[in-house]
């Protein structure tokens, strides 16, 4: 007897292969997505953090030669291996130890607000570049500080916004410096330094041009 005759039958496994493609493809898309998910409401929380200490302290009233020359603040912003960025900012700082001002980078216009300590040297502040959150005309800074609450900053998130913690030092009471590092909202820590293009002698501001930052 003869054998039957063979009926092809199609692989079922080339039948089911770009379905399994398919669903490979969509495994990992969704695995990058929850990867990328994570590590942005990380970088949020530990942000988030920084912003919760920046509320931790109060400015102290300073006597005048305490407090920091206002105008044209010149310094680096470094970012881990890559190249320092030039900053600069236009500040003014008063006597209950708040200070405010405006600048403009790469990343557009932006809005500072901050508090120092005459005598310690700590000084604290907010660069935003969410027009929203600036302090009206009439508003004392410290107060818009206090009330600038953590859940309207989170809800702005996707704006950047820098918190930088520092030290001041005047040395010989004529060149002011900035020495500290900062955080942003995008993960970023590293280092800033700043100092004011306003050289002070014998009590009386001078307008003087100093020399770039030194990288640290």
């Amino acid at each position: 007897m003869e054998d039957p005759p063979t009926v092809s039958r199609p692989d079922d496994r080339a039948q089911l292969k770009p379905a399994e493609e398919a669903g490979i493809g969509v495994g990992i898309t969704v695995v990058v997505l929850a990867i990328g998910v994570y590590l942005l409401l990380k970088q949020r929380r530990a942000f988030q953090e920084v912003w919760r200490q920046f509320h931790f302290w109060d400015p102290t009233p300073c006597d005048i030669w305490d407090i920091p020359p206002s105008g044209v603040w010149k310094g680096k912003f470094r970012e881990g291996r890559h190249k320092a960025h030039g900053s600069e900012i236009d500040l003014t700082f008063m006597e209950d130890g708040s200070f405010s001002g405006t600048g403009r980078d790469s990343q557009g216009d932006k809005i500072i607000m901050g508090k120092f300590n005459g005598k310690s040297g700590k000084i604290q502040w907010l660069e935003t570049y969410d027009p929203s959150l600036a302090p009206s005309q009439d508003a004392p800074v410290l107060e818009h500080l206090k009330n600038l609450a953590d859940k309207r900053l989170y809800l702005s998130f996707w704006k950047t916004h820098v918190l930088c913690t520092g030290v001041l030092d005047s040395r010989d009471q004529t060149q002011w410096k900035i020495s500290g590092t900062y955080s942003t909202t995008g993960g970023g820590q590293d280092k800033v330094t700043l100092q004011s293009a306003r050289v002070v002698g014998l009590g009386l501001g001078t307008d003087g041009e100093v020399p770039d930052s030194e990288d640290e």
